[in-house]
Parts: C-alpha cells; structure tokens; sequence
C-alpha cells in the first residue's frame, strides 16, 4: 500500500531543493558601512543661511591620515554641496557654518573563526577608511554638529557610491533651513 507521503515526496523534493538553491545563492549586502551622528544643538543649524568648506589638518581619532587624492576630495565636497542644497543652504567663500571634512584609515586584524581557523587560515586585514563631517559657527566656532562614516576600503580611495551612501546619512540629521 501507498502511503500519501509517498506520492507526494517526489513532487516536493525538487521544490525543497530550489528552495535550498535559493538561499544558499542568496547575497548579503557588501556594505559594512557604519554611520553615527549627534549633537546636542543640530536644531540651531537651520537659522543659518550659508556655509563653506574647510578640510581638517588632522586624522580622526584612531585613524592615521589619509592621502585622499584631490579628486576624492572634490567628490565629497560635492555631495555635500548637493545635501546641502537640498535643505536651503548656500555655499560661499566664507559661510555662517564651517563644513570641516575630516578622513583617515586604519588596519584591523579579521581573525579567522570555526572551521576557518581549523583549516588554518591566515588573519585578513581590512583596511576601513573614516569620513567625519563636523558643522561649526563661523563666528564663535560652536560646534554644532558631528557625523561619520566608516566602511572597509578594497580599494586605494572611497568608492562613489562609499561617499554618496556615507554624506547622504551623515547629513540626514541636518534640519532644513527655515
């Protein structure tokens, strides 16, 4: 005698075996992108009209400087002239607010885990790169706002789409003008 699970398992096994492809093809996001902001006086921000740009003489805390190339400089300005825009600021040679860009790197050891270390692999080194945008009062240089963003760099500069994603969430926090 049949038994239902005998007529049915070789209907399900090709559909349980799709849904193991399925998950086992599944990617997780590359991204290892980690962004945080605070200031305790973010909302004074919006009463004020302009900005400009200045670059800070040093790395961020734990992090060596950076020979960002001039081009990957220029990108992050630009993106941020683009968040700023957006939210009614202007840029002009000497604004109420000091946009400091601020970057550095930093080698982290990965040490392999589980069957990894078993299998004796070696420890990796992710190089992770820092962005810092700290908004300042030109007048009485308050500090106003702080942000960053770190990723795992895997190439010798930030990618696009690493300082479009970084600039855009670091700025989110940023009220627009009134």
């Amino acid at each position: 005698m049949t038994s239902l699970i005998d007529l049915r398992l070789p209907r399900i096994l090709p559909l349980a075996a799709l849904a193991l492809v399925a998950v086992a093809c599944h990617k997780t996001p590359e991204s290892t992108m980690q962004v945080k902001t605070h200031s305790a006086v973010v909302s004074n921000v919006a009463r004020y009209r302009t900005y400009s740009h200045e670059t800070a003489e040093s790395a961020p805390k734990g992090y060596a400087p950076t020979a960002f190339t001039p081009e990957v400089l220029e990108r992050v300005r630009q993106r941020i002239d683009v968040e700023m825009e957006k939210k009614g600021y202007v840029l002009v040679p000497a604004g109420e607010l000091v946009v400091r860009i601020s970057s550095g790197v930093r080698t982290v050891e990965d040490e392999p885990t589980g069957a990894t270390v078993a299998a004796g692999a070696p420890v990796d080194l992710d190089r992770i790169g820092a962005l810092v945008v700290d908004v300042f009062d030109r007048s009485n240089e308050g500090h106003l706002f702080h942000g960053y963003a770190k990723d795992e760099l895997r190439t010798k500069d930030a990618t696009d789409a690493q300082i479009d994603t970084a600039v855009r969430t670091i700025l989110e926090p940023l009220p627009a003008r009134r």
